[in-house]
């Protein structure tokens, strides 16, 4: 009975050495996804992922979202419909995506305008329903205008927008600090929707929205930034004093942002981000969701955390540095989402991590598209940068490999 009880814990062993040594290998392996995937490729594994997100929402996804993350509806939808007008933007000659970007972008509008989304906001707040939902919408609304533009489509948006931003102008000049996302509740990092979106405003309808825009960011910059030369996560509605330090999630959504809005001050940021927040993991490159020497904890805002790197801010960090003219920090970062993330990449769809955390899938797809600087060469100068996890990871793959053979031999032997 002890043999047969020996016997089995051994096969477990082996069967579970076999599934740790495929993945140690195939993780190897993908960190050269960059390397050895071509661009037409890159290309249509994103449209796949597009299509899994679509069937992912279709199956009622985006309500799941909701049960998880306290604007999880209301964000899935947002980032689905700007994934859409981003694919257009980057690849305008698809003809063949056309009609269903702009159905599914109209569709994710719509949802945004419904009961159920606004049910968990306030509508009692300056703006209406918080800055958050008022700004992202404003921002989705201008990225549908932008692409239609580009493309010569009327998506009928045109006068919701104008009147909508006409208000939220309005609202803005005359918010001594910041505008809350909920009543008493601030974050600096929902303000840059709305501020990017009055900027396309003020530079295509109304050029007084544009000092609106400088004023609110003055305000931003006067009594939000930190010690750090950041913006903290989180501050107080009516002093303006911060209640947290700059955090690597929503630092990384202010840059996505405020490139357009003050180029100057972004570099500068941009700077400060890389040095507070990136860091590395077995010689894999990750970011923070603390600086150096701040401990915290993981929320709705960071998603899980591994010694210290923060799954959204990692996530979002390969667009980030795109934007910047960062090719080698963005393509090794890539390259290492894309090797830990195992992705499943059928006929029609591509996701990650088995399906289990369809928000990865949305961010990281709205990561990968997002708008690259020219400076951008798209090649990776760093060296191999990989030898370190190679070295870490044929250590472990000695040690499996030698307690089997071991426990073989032990085996051999007490049968003789």
């Amino acid at each position: 009975m002890l043999q047969y009880f020996l016997s089995i814990i051994r096969f477990t062993f082996f069967m579970l050495s076999l599934l740790i040594i495929t993945l140690v290998v195939s993780t190897n392996f993908r960190l050269y996804y960059s390397s050895y995937t071509a661009e037409k490729t890159k290309q249509e594994e994103l449209k796949k992922q597009l299509i899994y997100m679509k069937n992912y929402i279709r199956r009622g996804g985006d309500i799941k979202m909701q049960q998880i993350y306290p604007e999880g509806y209301y964000f899935t939808n947002v980032i689905y419909g700007l994934c859409w007008t981003s694919y257009l933007e980057r690849f305008p000659a698809d003809t063949t995506a056309l009609q269903t970007a702009f159905t599914e972008i109209l569709k994710a509008m719509k949802k945004l305008d419904s009961d159920y989304a606004k049910d968990r906001f306030v509508k009692n707040t300056q703006p209406p329903y918080g800055i958050f939902y008022s700004g992202w919408k404003l921002y989705f609304q201008t990225e549908i205008l932008a692409v239609s533009k580009n493309l010569n489509i009327r998506p009928g948006q045109e006068k919701s927008f104008t009147e909508a931003a006409k208000e939220l102008q309005a609202t803005l000049d005359t918010i001594k600090i910041l505008p809350s996302t909920y009543p008493g509740l601030c974050w600096p990092a929902d303000v840059f929707p709305a501020l990017k979106a009055l900027k396309y405003y003020g530079d295509n309808y109304d050029s007084s929205a544009l000092l609106t825009v400088t004023n609110m960011l003055n305000k931003l910059k006067k009594s939000c930034i930190t010690k750090s030369g950041l913006f903290p996560h989180q501050i107080e509605c009516v002093s303006g004093l911060p209640l947290s330090t700059a955090r690597g999630s929503s630092t990384a959504m202010i840059l996505r942002f405020l490139k357009e809005i003050d180029a100057g001050l972004a570099a500068e940021l941009y700077e400060k981000f890389k040095e507070d927040f990136t860091t590395e993991l077995f010689g894999l490159p990750f970011i923070r969701e603390y600086p150096v020497n701040v401990s915290g904890k993981g929320d709705a805002d960071s998603g899980p955390l591994f010694l210290g790197a923060g799954g959204a801010a990692t996530i979002m960090g390969p667009g980030i540095m795109k934007m910047y003219g960062d090719s080698s920090s963005a393509l090794q970062l890539e390259n290492v989402i894309e090797a830990i993330g195992f992705p499943i990449v059928t006929k029609h769809e591509k996701s990650y991590l088995l399906g289990s955390v369809p928000m990865m899938d949305l961010f990281f797809l709205w990561s990968k598209l997002a708008p690259e600087s020219k400076l951008l060469n798209n090649t990776d100068n760093s060296g191999n940068w990989r030898w370190t996890f190679h070295i870490f990871s044929f250590i472990l793959l000695f040690i499996i490999v030698w307690i089997n053979i071991r426990i073989f031999f032990l085996k051999k032997k007490k049968n003789k």
